[in-house]
């Protein structure tokens, strides 16, 4: 806890959604949410991480594709897809 990465100053930063076969911004958010606190004593479901885990809350995009999450001053995720038969 005592070194744990601290990303509160994140917390209203803004994130996009970034359409990697078109090469540009499909949508734009802002807010990084705090999801479980490094301090979380919560046995059942814990935070192992020893730091805190924030969301990017995203749901409401749902346009088939391959995108990546770039979180500004953060960078950026893997590609993933999103698609009706993402998980066959």
């Amino acid at each position: 806890p005592e070194g744990a990465l601290d990303l509160s100053s994140y917390a209203d930063g803004t994130f996009h959604v970034y359409d990697v076969d078109a090469g540009r911004i499909a949508r734009t958010y802002r807010g990084l949410k705090l999801q479980k606190p490094r301090t979380s004593e919560d046995p059942a479901h814990g935070n192992w991480t020893g730091a805190d885990v924030y969301e990017l809350d995203f749901s409401d995009f749902t346009t088939p594709g391959r995108y990546t999450i770039v979180a500004e001053g953060m960078g950026s995720s893997k590609p993933f897809e999103i698609a009706e038969d993402v998980y066959e």
